[in-house]
């Protein structure tokens, strides 16, 4: 039978990708369900290479509600000797945010997918109300969950806007893309056409 993951495991990698802390390992799982991935622990010293296939699963929490995740089946073990704490200089602490803000990146548009090929469905997604009441939750477990909150609308807010969709940002660049190729402007019935579209 396959070697499973058992407590106690020190996760080293994933897919390739050295993994830091728990959140990061949440991140390669959550954007990568169905798909057989290499897992790398450390095992009372010893290194162990494992494969796992995460798995959609529902779950209701307060914050987000009923939703499907990826899991793997296990969680932090959370001992207090194993949780180490860092200051970072200027140039790291960039360096990480960049980091984050690609893996918030490839997560909303991992999730998108999902929801155009019937993978998830569209749970997740909500507008202006169900921010104000995310917001107001997890603002409850302290500033330091509301300003990582912030920095997940804001870059999701952001990608989202940049979409080829007319009444975005995004579907704004799309009409001068089409204007620079056909050196003129589509006309406009044109977009008042492609306004309603991107409307509904």
């Amino acid at each position: 039978p396959p070697v499973a993951l058992k407590a106690g495991d020190l996760v080293i990698s994933i897919d390739g990708r050295e993994i830091e802390d728990f959140a990061e390992l949440q991140h390669v799982i959550t954007i990568n369900p169905g798909r057989s991935l290499a897992i790398i622990v450390d095992r009372a010293g010893a290194r162990m290479p494992l494969t796992v296939v995460p798995e959609l699963k529902e779950q209701q929490d307060t914050i987000a509600g009923k939703h499907k995740r990826a899991l793997i089946g296990i969680q932090s073990s959370g001992t207090a000797g194993r949780i180490v704490q860092r200051s970072v200089g200027p140039f790291e602490a960039l360096s990480r945010a960049v980091g984050r803000t690609r893996d918030i990146v490839v997560g909303t548009a991992s999730y998108l997918s999902d929801v155009a090929t019937f993978i998830q469905g569209p749970e997740q997604l909500g507008g202006v109300i169900r921010i104000a009441d995310v917001s107001g939750q997890v603002a409850k477990l302290g500033p330091e969950f509301l300003i990582n909150l912030v920095a997940i609308l804001s870059v999701s807010v952001g990608l989202l806007n940049l979409l080829p969709i007319p009444v975005l940002d995004g579907g704004h660049l799309l009409f001068f893309a089409i204007e620079a190729i056909r050196r003129q402007p589509l006309s406009q019935r044109s977009q008042e056409i492609g306004l309603k579209f991107g409307l509904a």
